[in-house]
Formats: C-alpha cells, sequence, structure tokens
C-alpha cells in the first residue's frame, strides 16, 4: 500500500518480506531515491502474545521490529485489535473538547450553533481515519 512517500509492503512470510524488499530498494536506487532506514520498522501480525522474530535487511542493515506503529493516523498493533486505536482517539475527541469547552458549554449560542461545533470539530477530530 503507498499513499505519497509512505509506504507498507505485506507478505505472508519472512523470506517473501525479504524479496519485496530487495525489489523496491533496487528500484528506488535506480531511480536515484533512497530508503531512510531510520524511519524503516517491520512488525508482524499475530495472534500469540510474542509475535515471531522477523529480521528484513536493507543495504546490509536490519529494520527494526515493532508491535505498534502509526500509519495515516491510524495505530497498527501487531494483534491485529482495535482496543488502543479506540482509547487513543477517545482520548484525542477529549483533548479536542477540552479546548472548545467554553465555547460548546456557552449558553448563550444556540443549541444548533454548540451541535455544529461538537460534529465539525470534535467529532471529526476523534473519527478521522477511523475507516482504516
Amino acid at each position: 500500500m503507498r499513499y505519497a512517500d509512505d509506504t507498507v509492503i505485506l507478505a505472508d512470510s519472512a523470506e517473501k518480506l525479504q524479496g519485496l524488499m530487495d525489489v523496491v530498494s533496487r528500484a528506488s536506487e535506480e531511480k536515484g531515491l533512497s530508503i531512510n532506514i531510520a524511519k524503516s520498522v517491520t512488525m508482524v501480525f499475530s495472534k500469540t502474545e510474542q509475535p515471531p522474530r522477523c529480521s528484513t535487511m536493507i543495504n546490509g542493515q536490519e529494520l527494526k521490529q515493532v508491535s505498534s506503529f502509526n500509519y495515516l493516523g491510524s495505530l497498527l498493533t501487531s494483534d491485529s485489535r482495535s482496543e488502543q486505536e479506540i482509547k487513543r482517539r477517545i482520548g484525542i475527541g477529549k483533548t479536542a473538547f477540552q479546548n472548545l469547552r467554553r465555547v460548546i458549554t456557552n449558553r448563550k449560542l444556540s443549541i444548533a450553533t454548540r451541535k455544529r461545533f461538537l460534529k465539525t470539530y470534535i467529532w471529526s477530530t476523534m473519527t478521522y481515519g477511523a475507516e482504516t
């Protein structure tokens, strides 16, 4: 999956992932591009508590394996569950509400106006990228 300069490469085995990384690395170099190894990570999706180790190399350097990372505003975790993402989004919504609390609780504004603020600034912030 690719969005602008953010790329996700999926494979069902470590060997296939390494092969895909080699192809991407080689094609990038041919076009004068390089992969930022400091920003590149691997993650194994697994239902077990401790996912298996996946050693992926680019130009002789091993990529760090993580248990979660943000991709296009959504938190992906190695257990493929959504609990952490939901809690994170609720926290984002609470922060947005706190920032606009004076406006939303201002009784001088009509309920309709306050609802528009709520939907526009808080709900949209909370649900941003939720479809992914």
